[in-house]
């Protein structure tokens, strides 16, 4: 709650970089560091992973709720080329916890993100990860000069860097793997693996229609970096949507999945009410009742209010109170599913959609009922049943496509105009219903 007598001061004991200017556009811890940026502090998710005895941990958050920066946070915090800056984090949470600071920059990083890794083909596709995997790999260029590594490694380091800046990658899928064992060679310790948006290339595989060759590539790929791979110690993946274990991990017994219906790392990736509040203080803006009312409403486990970090840092630097978010990204899968799966009855005629099998996602016998007014059809308007059978990925949760949607999307609450999905003029929701024991998932 908030504390109208709270000084600025106390505020910034606990969360010091809340009064600095912010920018727009920033994931790098670097560019934050020691006030350069507003910033709100996330760094005991370190402490908390740290904790946990998950090898791998599978993390699935909405779009723009600052994963990307928090991975950059622990590669900062934990690679031996930071070691000589204790200051980036000695006024943060994590430093105050003992475990956590006598590791500091004590662990070689492994960093990769494929949220480039999109194209109209497989081949297309391909060569941007390739490039994802030329940028993890020039991080460690300094391992051309080790002393540890011999000159035939040496060469092998350098030769799988060019080939993949040029493109060719052969043996592509052991690149991870690789690099870990060039590191621990290197600094006679196991690595740590970061892999984000490790599902961008999976759900632009489905919607362009190469779902196949991707899901294959990606298996041998995670196959090798997280099953066969004895030079790394621990990994973190984050994704939007969480991809069957059946078709992705199914060989990996080491996996934890904490999706947004999970308690773990809940406070971690979006901001709390209370860090709102402060950082709205230290802005000196008065608008807490107002960002509330349109910005709030996000649950993460049993964390409750919370926030979009996109939307309030756009709010705090542009004063506007309207909606940032919803116009990040493309909505075209659900799109996709929602035409897939039209049905022409009643709402809740199920039974006509219950045997497809086998394509993307798989919702059990979870429904949307929803009004749908189209913009190129004589039918003004209909009642539909939606049944996204995703076989493959084994769920986005509910929330997430609430957020897919927009803010407007709500359960149980009276129908309302939300954001355009695409080819559809206005989509009001009806009533969202789910089935099952195991929480609100897509």
């Amino acid at each position: 709650m908030e504390n109208p007598k709270e000084r600025i001061e106390d505020i910034l004991k606990r969360n010091p970089y809340l009064d600095a200017k912010v920018g727009l556009g920033y994931d790098n811890f670097l560019d934050f560091t020691c006030g350069r940026q507003f910033y709100v502090d996330k760094t005991h998710f370190i402490s908390e992973w740290m904790r946990s005895d998950a090898k791998v941990t599978l993390i699935t958050r909405p779009r723009r709720f600052g994963k990307t920066t928090l991975f950059s946070t622990v590669e900062t915090f934990f690679d031996p080329k930071y070691a000589k800056h204790p200051e980036y984090f000695e006024k943060l949470r994590v430093w105050k916890d003992k475990k956590s600071r006598e590791m500091f920059g004590k662990i070689p990083v492994i960093s990769v993100s494929f949220g480039s890794c999109k194209g109209m083909n497989y081949e297309q596709s391909m060569k941007n990860m390739m490039f994802s995997f030329f940028e993890m790999y020039e991080k460690h260029s300094y391992l051309q000069d080790s002393t540890e590594l011999s000159e035939s490694e040496k060469q092998q380091f350098t030769e799988a860097k060019e080939s993949f800046f040029a493109s060719r990658g052969e043996n592509d899928w052991q690149a991870i793997k690789r690099l870990c064992y060039f590191l621990y060679r290197h600094h006679k310790v196991l690595t740590i693996i970061l892999v984000d948006e490790y599902d961008t290339p999976l759900l632009e595989a489905y919607t362009q229609g190469y779902w196949d060759e991707m899901i294959a590539t990606c298996r041998q790929i995670f196959h090798n970096a997280f099953k066969q791979n004895d030079y790394y110690s621990r990994a973190i993946i984050t994704g939007v949507a969480r991809i069957s274990k059946n078709s992705l991990f199914s060989d990996l017994n080491n996996l934890e999945v904490d999706t947004v219906t999970c308690d773990a790392y809940a406070d971690c990736f979006g901001f709390t009410e209370q860090e709102v509040m402060d950082a709205l203080k230290c802005q000196n803006l008065d608008k807490m009742r107002d960002v509330k009312d349109l910005y709030d409403g996000f649950i993460f486990g049993k964390q409750k209010d919370m926030y979009n970090p996109w939307s309030i840092c756009n709010c705090i630097r542009q004063g506007e109170l309207i909606s940032y978010w919803t116009n990040t990204s493309s909505n075209k899968l659900i799109g996709d599913i929602i035409r897939k799966h039209l049905v022409g009855r009643k709402a809740d005629a199920v039974d006509d959609i219950e045997g497809i099998e086998g394509s993307l996602f798989h919702l059990g016998v979870e429904v949307f009922r929803i009004a749908v007014q189209f913009q190129d059809t004589h039918v003004l308007q209909r009642k539909v049943a939606v049944r996204p059978d995703f076989g493959q990925i084994e769920g986005i949760d509910a929330v997430v496509a609430r957020l897919l949607f927009g803010h407007g999307l709500y359960l149980e609450k009276p129908a309302r105009k939300i954001a355009p999905l695409d080819g559809f003029e206005q989509i009001a929701l009806m009533r969202f219903a789910v089935f099952g024991d195991d929480g609100f998932r897509l």
